[in-house]
């Protein structure tokens, strides 16, 4: 899903990011560690069916609020634009005070969360990023009422004002004013991460703190802004020894310019110029379409994805036409996965050498930044009959790293390299009531795998596959979400001494609830390949405290065979806490 344009000036906006859980990225080999018996993931998933899926549904209609205007001319700009879309509006008027008013516009109603997801994704393609908003009330045309306004006082707080709920986790937005700026918001997060590992030696494994600060705004109604930047300290390297310098040095310190970039509308064509994330994949929580946004692996998976996306310096192109949307990218310089240094928690180690040799990792070769090196892609979409379906093209050197070998007597030394490949992929979605159906297939041309035949000079072979997921999601009262999804990788002219096997299948499930209480939200993510039988097992409870905190605990399970993509981390379970607040 891509941001394509921002709203007009006088507009301002609440926006919900739905966090990707989990990922299928290409399955790496462990080189140490051993087989533990981790809890059984059926008994925690026929648990949290029994509570989540309880429930009965209950009727309500949906809204997905994309503005809160306070000129009348900028609320007509808006609802022009969305009405020649064909998108259904209301409007709801909120006094300030006795002499000034806001205007809310709102899209809809639908009568099922699933439909008003679908639109608001459908929105947050075309810039406007809204929020769902629901009502049981009816209008007296049997057309359900928009949602009832504040009346007679001033709202008490801006979440009151743009209809946050009060247990959600919509930061607040300050307003200042910067001369020749236009109107600037800043906000941002602090958030800190702790986690203790469990399996001997258990030790602390994270202390870190995070700030999380940006800026935006406009220069006139065609030019807008946002700058955006990332820093973090891991205490937990100073509190213990059990890291090594090298890891230290990694891990410890933190800076990243992240999202930052200059947007510039020219009628039906937006160009978006800076450091972005450019996200074409939307499968819950799977990275197979999202080809392009490098990616924090230091901890697997075992984090948001919020924090896992690194930004490419990016030059994007997007054209508008109806129910068309076009793409062009650039990428003159490319940014790579971050898979830290040997040593770190979560490295993903070459497969070990036969006893009695030397275990020797080189620092990672990236190809210099030149523009023959650089990475480019096209996209379009198209919505018919309530199909949401795309089309691209992306070429690139690839930002994950192959790990070449090398044989000398006494010694296999491995090299983190990366070489160009080409991927073509689908992406389609479509609500049926209360369910969402979605699809991604892509088709990966290029890309080194390892082999376990020594006479291979490099320890590779280039293969060609094809990743296809299949998700079904189900949006049931009391705000619970239950997510079906099963994907599969196929290799074609497979070698055979490829360390994945020819099909790579698996299958995940992901529960999520507020029917205890709509600040505290349970949730349960289960992941499981059913080739080598290998799993990773979340339970989280977040604790939605107000507008600004939010707290979690929770613990990231790892099982199955050192080969496998979780197994290979089957001594590392940890249990965590997190603290966010965001301004």
């Amino acid at each position: 899903m891509t941001a394509a344009k921002e709203r007009p000036r006088g507009c301002v906006a609440a926006r919900i990011e739905r966090t990707a859980m989990f990922s299928t990225a290409g399955p790496w080999v462990g080189a140490s560690g051993h087989r533990r018996r981790t809890p059984a993931f059926g008994q925690y998933f026929w648990m949290f069916w029994a509570v989540f899926l309880l429930p009965s549904m209950v009727h309500a209609d949906y809204w997905v609020q994309v503005g809160v205007f306070y000129e009348k001319g900028q609320m007509d700009q808006a609802r022009n634009e969305l009405r020649r879309k064909a998108y259904p509006l209301a409007t709801q008027i909120i006094p300030v005070t006795t002499h000034r008013s806001l205007t809310r516009l709102l899209v809809g109603p639908y009568p099922d969360r699933a439909q008003a997801e679908q639109v608001r994704t459908q929105l947050s393609q075309l810039g406007w990023h809204g929020f769902l908003r629901e009502t049981s009330t009816t209008a007296t045309a049997g057309k359900p009422a928009p949602p009832a306004p504040v009346v007679g006082k001033k709202p008490d707080s801006l979440n009151t004002l743009f209809g946050v709920p009060a247990v959600g986790t919509q930061p607040s937005v300050s307003t200042v004013d910067i001369p020749g700026s236009g109107n600037t918001t800043v906000s941002g997060f602090y958030q800190l991460d702790t986690a203790y590992t469990l399996p001997d030696p258990a030790h602390g494994s994270k202390f870190r703190n995070l700030l999380d600060l940006g800026a935006q705004g406009d220069w006139g109604a065609r030019v807008k802004w946002k700058l955006r930047g990332r820093l973090a300290y891991d205490a937990i390297y100073d509190l213990n020894n059990f890291y090594a310098e090298t890891v230290r040095d990694d891990a410890r310190f933190d800076a990243l310019i992240h999202e930052s970039f200059l947007d510039i509308s020219a009628g039906n064509t937006d160009f978006r110029i800076g450091r972005q994330n450019i996200v074409w994949g939307e499968m819950l929580g799977l990275f197979f379409a999202d080809v392009v946004t490098a990616k924090d692996l230091r901890e697997f998976v075992a984090q948001d994805f919020d924090l896992i996306r690194i930004p490419q310096w990016a030059l994007r192109t997007e054209y508008f036409k109806n129910d068309f949307h076009g793409e062009f990218v650039w990428i003159p310089y490319m940014t790579y996965d971050n898979i830290g240094v040997p040593g770190g928690e979560f490295y993903p180690y070459p497969p070990p050498p036969p006893p009695g040799n030397l275990f020797v990792i080189n620092k990672e070769q990236r190809p210099p930044d030149r523009l023959d090196n650089s990475a480019y892609g096209v996209r379009g979409s198209y919505l018919a009959g309530g199909w949401d379906t795309a089309l691209f093209f992306y070429t690139s050197v690839d930002a994950s790293a192959t790990f070449k070998r090398q044989i000398v007597p006494g010694a296999y030394i491995y090299t983190p390299t990366h070489e160009r490949i080409r991927q073509t992929g689908l992406t389609t979605s479509k609500g049926f009531g209360s369910m969402v159906f979605k699809a991604e297939a892509i088709y990966t041309r290029g890309r080194d795998f390892s082999v376990t035949r020594v006479s291979e000079p490099t320890g590779v072979v280039r293969q060609d596959f094809l990743d296809y997921a299949l998700s079904f999601e189900f949006s049931l009262a009391h705000e619970t979400t239950f997510n079906l999804q099963g994907f599969q990788r196929i290799f074609f002219d497979y070698d055979p001494d490829n360390l994945q096997r020819a099909t790579e299948s698996g299958v995940g499930v992901y529960l999520s609830s507020k029917f205890f209480s709509r600040k505290i939200e349970p949730s349960l993510l289960v992941v499981y390949g059913l080739n080598r039988r290998d799993s990773i097992l979340r339970p989280r409870v977040t604790w939605h405290i107000d507008g600004h905190w939010t707290a979690s605990t929770g613990a990231d399970f790892f099982s199955g065979p050192l080969d496998s993509a979780f197994g290979r981390y089957d001594d590392h379970d940890r249990a965590y806490v997190n603290f966010r607040y965001q301004f």
